[in-house]
């Protein structure tokens, strides 16, 4: 059972990002904007294919450009 919520929330944390990028991708497919798969903040400046960039959020290497985010998870 726990083990079954565990995957229930990465699941519903893994669509929370999804939905981020999409909306980034929404309002400018040109966007340089990415979002760190961690703790879900917006960074500015970020390629579209980033991967791994440093969050200054919760300083870990997981920002992703939105574009990557789709290829990746959506």
């Amino acid at each position: 059972m726990i083990l079954w919520l565990c995957r229930l929330a990465i699941v519903m944390i893994t669509n929370k990002i999804v939905k981020i990028a999409i909306s980034l991708l929404e309002e400018d497919m040109d966007t340089i904007e990415g979002v760190c798969i961690e703790c879900g903040v917006v960074h500015h400046g970020v390629e579209s294919d980033a991967e791994k960039y440093k969050c200054d959020n919760c300083e870990t290497n997981t920002v992703y450009g939105a574009d990557q985010i789709i290829l990746l998870y959506g």
